[in-house]
């Protein structure tokens, strides 16, 4: 199997970056190694939408992927899930692409810029096929090790592996750090969303339009809008998120 590990910053992923036999290939940014039969290129894309849609877009034209997982960590906009937590995006969407009206924030769907449903948008939001471990059923034109299947209402997979167990939740994904309660109370309304990064929808628009299965694993670091970092857990975070992404990777090796 050839999987694309993306993240944002080498300093979530540091832990895989420093494990036994990664090779650097480009410093700073693009790191190869293997866990088992799978082959793991880890990407680093760098901070933001325009970063992370250009860097797994182009990547994912230079060579063949079975799987790519986007993986760091998040803010959620409730006490649950809790800093620490690690999640799977189910679904995304852009909290900064529609039109300001002021009051309210009006979707660009809604507002005929854009068709709902036109790739790699489902009903406005970016929804990659589910990916399950099914070891039974490789020879069914799925990568080895696992499955993509159409979406089809479920919101994550029921299962034995590490990947079925974490919840699955709504995410969304911003320009812009949001700090006036006001400003974050509208983001959650138009999106619905427990979990905002700033570039898993970006991820999700890039694997979708390539045809390529996409996995988004987060690891809760603080309430959005949060400021105090001596509130946050990102060591938590980024402890939790390495166990969850290396005991994945193993299970898919096997």
């Amino acid at each position: 199997m050839n999987l694309l590990l993306v993240s944002a910053t080498c300093h979530e992923v540091h832990r895989l970056i420093d494990t036994p036999g990664m090779r650097c290939k480009s410093t700073g940014q693009f790191y190869s190694g293997s866990i088992g039969n799978v082959q793991i290129d880890l990407l680093i894309t760098g901070v933001g939408i325009a970063a992370a849609a250009f860097q797994t877009g182009r990547y994912l034209t230079l060579k063949k992927y079975d799987l790519a997982i986007n993986a760091g960590i998040a803010g959620s906009f409730a006490p649950d899930p809790e800093p620490g937590t690690v999640v799977r995006v189910v679904e995304d969407c852009f909290a900064d692409f529609g039109v300001d009206e002021g009051i309210r924030f009006v979707a660009p769907f809604t507002a005929g810029l854009a068709g709902p449903d036109t790739l790699p948008f489902s009903g406005g939001r970016l929804i990659p096929p589910v990916f399950r471990l099914d070891r039974q059923e490789t020879n069914t034109g799925g990568p080895v090790g696992g499955i993509a299947i159409p979406e089809t209402g479920e919101r994550h997979a029921t299962g034995p592996s590490t990947l079925d167990r974490l919840p699955g939740v709504k995410g969304t994904t911003t320009f812009t750090i949001r700090t006036r309660p006001s400003a974050i109370r509208q983001v959650m309304t138009y999106t619905g969303a427990a979990v905002e990064t700033m570039e898993g929808a970006a991820f999700f628009y890039a694997t979708i339009s390539s045809g390529i299965p996409g996995i988004q694993i987060r690891a809760i670091s603080n309430v959005v809008g949060e400021r105090d970092h001596s509130k946050w857990k990102t060591a938590l975070a980024i402890q939790n998120l390495y166990e969850t992404l290396t005991n994945f990777l193993t299970e898919l090796s096997t």
